[in-house]
This record gives structure tokens, sequence and C-alpha cells, in this order.
């Protein structure tokens, strides 16, 4: 019997290209925190 949980896991290679702007919080930063409220361990680099 396996009492392991799986727990869900991102790595993001996400890679700024210059000043923060809308685009980036919509489409990425806005979804990582919430993965990481979500309990989702979370790596970047």
């Amino acid at each position: 019997m396996n009492n392991t949980i799986d727990k869900k896991r991102v790595f993001s290679g996400i890679q700024p290209s210059g000043q923060l702007t809308i685009a980036n919080y919509l489409g990425a930063l806005k979804n990582f925190v919430q993965l990481q409220k979500a309990g989702t361990e979370c790596v970047y680099c």
C-alpha cells in the first residue's frame, strides 16, 4: 500500500526581459502566486 501523497510541482525557467509589464503579471506571475497559495511546490530559476 502506498501512503505517499502526490504533490503538484512547478519548475519554471521564467526569465525577465526588462521591466515588469502588465502582460508579465497577468500571463505568469499572477498564476504562480495562486499556485503557491494552493500548496503547489514551485521552483523558479
